[in-house]
């Protein structure tokens, strides 16, 4: 159930505040490491860095992303963040 409650906390992030979004995906990722919501936390995470402008965070969270989820539908979209 956390791990559910936790996603659903992440999603209403997308739009909102991007420095408010990294640490709760930061903070969610350290407590369920291995969450089935993993791709989109680090997707999430790296749309928020671009949106503060942290080109470089951006990339270290996407160059993660394809890492650890080769597969996902998150990594497949990765490039059209770096655009």
């Amino acid at each position: 159930l956390g791990h559910l409650y936790d996603a659903r906390k992440i999603a209403e992030l997308r739009g909102g505040d991007p420095e408010r979004a990294v640490r709760a995906v930061r903070a969610q990722r350290r407590r369920f490491p291995r969450s089935r919501f993993g791709a989109e936390a680090l997707w999430i995470e790296a749309d928020a860095e671009r949106r503060r402008g942290h080109a470089r965070a951006m990339e270290a969270a996407l160059e993660q992303l394809r890492r650890l989820y080769p597969d996902s539908p998150q990594a497949r979209a990765a490039a059209s963040l770096e655009e």
